[in-house]
């Protein structure tokens, strides 16, 4: 069963996030830019996506990791990763978005990963929980659009 674990604006989907000051206006841009991902609205991504943008995960399978250089390539990756993260996608439609700016320490992986982004700017990090499965997800805004988009996921035993 899926519960709130957070305020959040729209439909009763969970969202649990880092207890932080918050940079409304970063939020704003992840909000919307990850509301365009989970329906595949590549016209609004595009507007909320600062490029060259970078996916990448703590899975050991690189499904659709990569470096987007190019507008041409925003339409491929989409369809890649609602694919590929159909479960987070599918928790996030109707654009449901926490609010958090520091990312915490608790997630070394994610750490590891933001290391090799050498772009400057506000990290925002947000959880989301749902049936057994704990999504955490960074997002780094540059210049008013999404630059990254890190994803680590954790199972519950049993």
């Amino acid at each position: 069963m899926v519960r709130l674990l957070a305020s959040v604006i729209g439909v009763a989907i969970p969202l649990a996030v880092v207890q932080a000051k918050t940079d409304r206006a970063a939020v704003a841009v992840a909000r919307k830019w990850l509301r365009a991902v989970a329906k595949g609205d590549t016209e609004t991504l595009l507007k909320s996506m600062s490029l060259p943008f970078t996916y990448a995960t703590t899975a050991k399978i690189k499904t659709c990791e990569r470096t987007v250089v190019a507008q041409k390539d925003v339409a491929s990756w989409v369809t890649c990763v609602l694919k590929s993260e159909e479960i987070l996608m599918e928790l996030t439609r109707g654009g449901i978005f926490g609010e958090a700016d520091a990312p915490s320490t608790v997630f070394k992986a994610l750490d590891g990963l933001a290391a090799r982004i050498s772009r400057t700017g506000t990290w925002i990090e947000a959880s989301i929980d749902g049936d057994g499965i704990h999504f955490t997800v960074r997002f780094l805004v540059v210049d008013g659009g999404v630059a990254a988009f890190l994803v680590d996921v954790e199972f519950d035993p049993g």
